[in-house]
């Protein structure tokens, strides 16, 4: 992977144009231009005649991508709406168009050269290929939504399912079927085959309009060719500076300013500068990350990985202050008789402990909620907008993390956790929510640990 990248990098290192190669660009052009001048005696109707056949090739052409385009939209949206909705006319409208020869017929009529029929004749070995993953899924939607009998067409009829998906049921069907429908590697065959299809369908369109815009050029030039010529020239002149303007001048300005505010710069212009990006862009990655580790050892606590003291009172301090309700809720943590298991077990397994501690109390509690440990074996957790009825759900919440504790195998001890809640009000600080959290968990001690108290609560 890491040699992938790495020649990835140096490949993307060698493209755009070098500065030295735009200037003989520009000349050459300039050159070509007023050579151009002694060329003057071709015939005028027959590339008039040329310029209306081009003309015409290229809006058929266009025509015809658009009709080969929609029809493979139409496909992806029938098969989207039949995995939705389970609706058979879906179903019916999506093989409808994979066996109407509207885009045979597109493809025909395009104007391809024999090297673009065999590009395309690959873009369609790959189309069957999501046909037939298309069909797998329909497969298993009608199953789903009990669909059998001569409303399937053939297809799906004949489309096998493997012996664990004939067990499945229907909701396992439709389920698989969302799964498969959304799954990266059939959205990545899907982006590769509408990008070749654009690929192909854009290089067409270039060739012909290249050779429309050519014969236009051509015909302009002999119905008055040296004033044309002039106007060439300048608008060679025009795009040479605006290139320059965009490519050189303009990148350097946005460079400064991304420099003076610290932020990684965009790949963009000239070879030179790429290159300088590419320099400055790995430098400036280098030093993010040595910053987040910088800040992520601040914040964490080495052992857990869950914050320590000061990033928790920090957070929780500034929820407090914005808090408009009195409906945050404190539990402050103690692991009863830790002193136990490392006079019993050795510190690496009271280590151990502490790691489960703060792994259990992470998969038992949201997202949103704060998690940390404040040294020892004390620990604590902010619960923000949790309404007070609701409070027997943390309790059994505890409960059950006690549950899973008090009953762990070996080579863990059994132990348990004793836990002081407390809820905010408006208007309190951090300390202030800590010292009844704190006294709550001293009655909790004083009353045979393994639990939890509110405080206040009878």
């Amino acid at each position: 992977m890491a040699d992938t990248t790495k020649g990835s990098k140096k490949k993307r290192e060698k493209r755009g144009i070098h500065i030295m190669t735009l200037t003989v660009i520009m000349l050459v052009m300039i050159t070509a231009s007023c050579a151009i001048m002694f060329v003057s005696n071709y015939n005028l109707k027959k590339q008039y005649a040329d310029v209306i056949a081009s003309d015409d090739a290229y809006k058929n052409t266009q025509h015809q991508s658009q009709i080969l385009e929609d029809s493979i939209a139409y496909m992806s949206e029938q098969l989207q709406n039949f995995v939705i909705t389970g609706n058979a006319t879906y179903m019916n409208n999506y093989f409808n168009e994979v066996n109407s020869p509207s885009r045979q017929n597109a493809i025909d009529k395009i104007g391809a050269t024999d090297e673009e029929k065999k590009q395309i004749k690959g873009i369609q070995v790959r189309l069957d290929s999501l046909v037939l993953r298309d069909t797998h899924i329909m497969k298993l939607v009608s199953r789903a939504h009990n669909i059998y009998g001569g409303s399937l067409p053939d297809e799906i009829v004949n489309t096998p399912l493997s012996d664990e998906e004939r067990k499945m049921s229907p909701s396992q069907w439709q389920s698989l079927a969302e799964n498969l429908i959304t799954a990266q590697d059939y959205q990545d065959m899907k982006n590769r085959i509408n990008s070749d299809i654009d690929r192909f369908l854009n290089r067409i369109l270039a060739r012909q309009n290249q050779k429309m815009l050519d014969e236009e050029k051509s015909l302009e030039q002999r119905i008055q060719y040296q004033q044309i010529l002039c106007c060439i020239v300048t608008g060679v002149i025009f795009i040479a500076c605006a290139f320059l303007y965009l490519q050189v001048i303009r990148i350097l300005k946005a460079y400064s300013v991304n420099i003076l505010r610290n932020k990684p710069l965009n790949r963009k212009g000239v070879y030179e500068l790429r290159s300088l990006a590419d320099a400055y862009n790995e430098n400036w990655e280098a030093k993010e990350q040595k910053e987040k580790k910088l800040q992520k050892m601040a914040n964490h606590d080495a052992l857990t990985g869950i914050f320590n003291r000061g990033a928790f009172e920090k957070s929780v301090s500034e929820r407090l202050l914005t808090a408009e309700q009195d409906t945050g809720l404190f539990l402050l943590i103690d692991v009863d008789k830790f002193k136990l298991v490392n006079d019993n077990y050795g510190h690496d397994m009271g280590d151990k402990v502490l790691k489960l501690v703060a792994t259990t109390l992470c998969e038992h509690f949201r997202n949103e909620d704060v998690v940390g440990r404040f040294g020892g074996d004390e620990f604590a957790i902010w619960i923000p907008s949790l309404p007070k009825e609701h409070i027997r759900y943390i309790k059994e919440r505890i409960q059950d993390i006690n549950g899973y504790l008090t009953t762990l195998e070996k080579p863990y001890p059994q132990f348990s956790l004793s836990v002081g809640i407390a809820f905010s009000q408006r208007g309190d600080s951090f300390h202030q929510v800590y010292t009844r959290a704190d006294q709550a968990l001293y009655i909790v001690k004083e009353h045979g640990r393994c639990g939890c108290r509110v405080y206040g609560e009878e």
